[in-house]
């Protein structure tokens, strides 16, 4: 076959190659058009890790705010019925949950306080802890399901820190809100936790 120097046939361009991708070997840069990419990008990645992270201790947080409204409803019942109760009665209460009292009683009057007045301070000590118990509770709870819908973060992170306090934690008189409050409040400061929340 003969050259032919004044052909017009088009020659054919090579196309520039891509770089391999060291980890997968495969070629790296944009996608080509119509491709499918593969595997969960960032931004769903993310809160699904988070939100895997947060379950349990949430949960678990919201087992603390149950169990402390039982116990701040207790102490508020208690007020209740020590306001009913007689000076008189209340001696044969005490009387019968403690067999010493009666050496105690005589300890208080010396020091200046008499049995009416210790009622007073009971009645007041049980409604103080009681309905404070009560709203620090439903407070945890709240932050509880804030945790499970990663929404208002730092309300989520002051019920865990709540958790924790004895005084106002039924439950961290035992060392479960302590445990649970600290798991929970350690899972929140994860900065992938905290990005996530809304």
């Amino acid at each position: 076959m003969s050259f032919d120097p004044f052909s017009q046939e088009p020659t054919r361009q090579t196309p520039p190659s891509q770089p391999l991708d060291p980890a997968g070997g495969g070629p790296t840069g944009p996608s080509p058009p119509g491709s499918i990419p593969t595997g969960p990008s960032p931004d769903v990645a993310l809160p699904s890790r988070a939100r895997e992270r947060l379950l349990i201790p949430a949960l678990l947080l919201l087992v603390v705010a149950v169990l402390n409204l039982l116990v701040s409803g207790y102490l508020v019942v208690n007020a209740f019925v020590l306001q009913n109760f007689t000076t008189e009665q209340f001696r044969t209460q005490m009387r019968a949950s403690n067999p010493n009292f009666d050496n105690q009683e005589k300890e208080l009057e010396a020091g200046g306080y008499s049995l009416d007045k210790v009622k007073q301070m009971a009645e007041l000590g049980c409604h103080g802890f009681g309905w404070g118990g009560l709203v620090v509770a439903m407070f945890i709870a709240a932050g509880a399901v804030c945790m499970l819908s990663m929404r208002y973060y730092g309300v989520a992170v002051l019920a865990s820190f709540f958790a924790i306090i004895p005084c106002i934690s039924g439950t961290a008189c035992c060392c479960l809100g302590e445990i649970i409050g600290l798991w929970a409040l350690v899972t929140l400061l994860n900065a992938d936790v905290r990005a996530a929340f809304r």
